[in-house]
């Protein structure tokens, strides 16, 4: 009987601590054990707001948090009209473009999980989260930078499609956002081409035969690159100038000339490139099948064919978060199998971690990462291979 009359009192004792402790976190008053972090104004900024930048030119826009507390994961998506401009690659040696981390949160006491522009689309998506034993941050810094290159005169907005940001415990802390406006300016180029044209209106006025003479300029503006054409190359998804000149067996700044193009890292899906130099193209690129086996990952699949897993993602239909696969699926990969990249190398062991790795090399968890192109710092498994920093 005693027993069964102390069982509800005990009870309503926890009910009326668990009840004074959600008043507490409510007022905004610590206790001991919480770590439950509150947005007290938090945003995230795009600095400037409204800037401009002549055609051919480049703005920085810097993605900032402000007044944030205890923040531990923060994921942002944005959005760009890419008729107007083109994120410029900031991380030269991984494939695909890329924007620059900031120091807020560093980098270095976690990793980045996603980091991808698409000059194509028009979307960004970057995505970084601390690792333990480092602490939630508070205050204000800055996420990421971004560099835009102006490519056609008008007005263009940069826009959050999607802010989360996350304290230690995965709960989201609400923030605000601020988007900008970039104007494009129009370059000098777009002068000189009217005033070309009255110049050469007082030429046809010389009706006689002369005036078939000045016609074979338009010609000569016709062939836009310049030299002999070995082949001519579409830009795929993932492709850089360094592997399209690698694979054709010459070099960026050849291809560059070519083409025009003054920002080597500057490309975009279905531009149609001009291979110079007199080696027979080699056969386009075509994709075969690969069945999923026990053990194998996106990463593992896409370091032995050559690619990356940002690739076989867009190719096969695979959510970008995971990167999830299973036993049994088909999935599209290059028929081509490049051997595997030089460098020092190491074969994951039983009980190996990226931290411990990290210490025995001296280095940090996020070079091992960035080095191996990992998104999970927590998703090694025994026998795969990890190149030394």
């Amino acid at each position: 009987m005693n027993g069964r009359e102390k069982m509800p009192l005990a009870r309503r004792i926890i009910s009326l601590v668990m009840a004074a402790v959600t008043i507490l976190v409510g007022l905004g008053i610590p206790f001991a054990g919480s770590d439950v972090a509150r947005a007290d104004g938090a945003t995230v900024a795009l600095i400037p707001s409204a800037s401009s930048v002549p055609i051919g030119g480049t703005v920085t826009l810097d993605v900032q948090i402000q007044n944030v507390t205890g923040l531990f994961g923060v994921e942002v998506r944005l959005s760009f009209d890419p008729t107007r401009l083109q994120v410029q690659d900031a991380l030269a040696y991984q494939t695909g473009v890329q924007i620059q981390p900031g120091t807020f949160p560093n980098p270095a006491d976690g990793f980045v999980a996603v980091n991808s522009a698409d000059n194509a689309s028009g979307t960004i998506i970057y995505a970084m989260t601390l690792l333990a034993p480092a602490a939630p941050v508070s205050g204000s810094g800055t996420l990421a930078r971004i560099v835009f290159q102006g490519v056609s005169g008008g007005s263009a907005s940069v826009i959050f499609t999607s802010v989360s940001l996350l304290n230690n415990l995965t709960q989201p802390i609400p923030a605000a956002t601020q988007n900008a406006t970039i104007t494009v300016t129009g370059g000098p180029t777009n002068t000189p081409a009217p005033t070309a044209t009255p110049t050469r209106t007082p030429g046809p006025t010389a009706t006689p035969g002369p005036t078939a003479t000045p016609a074979p300029p338009s010609p000569t503006a016709t062939p836009v690159p310049p030299g002999p054409c070995a082949a001519y190359y579409t830009v795929r998804w993932g492709d850089t100038l360094y592997s399209i000149a690698r694979r054709y067996g010459t070099t960026v700044q050849a291809i560059a000339a070519a083409n025009g193009i003054a920002n080597p890292s500057l490309i975009r899906v279905g531009q149609v490139l001009c291979i110079p130099g007199v080696t027979p193209p080699p056969p386009p690129p075509q994709d075969c099948w690969y069945v999923v086996q026990r053990g194998d990952t996106l990463y593992s699949i896409a370091r032995r064919y050559g690619t990356t897993i940002w690739y076989l993602a867009s190719i096969n239909g695979i959510s970008t978060c995971c990167f999830n696969i299973y036993v049994g699926q088909r999935l599209r990969v290059p028929c081509t199998v490049p051997p595997p990249p030089p460098g020092q190398c190491y074969v994951v062991q039983r009980g190996d971690t990226l931290y411990s790795l990290a210490i025995r090399w001296g280095t940090t968890v996020y070079a091992i990462m960035v080095k191996n192109n990992l998104t999970n710092p927590n998703c090694i498994y025994v026998g795969q291979v990890l190149c030394k920093p």
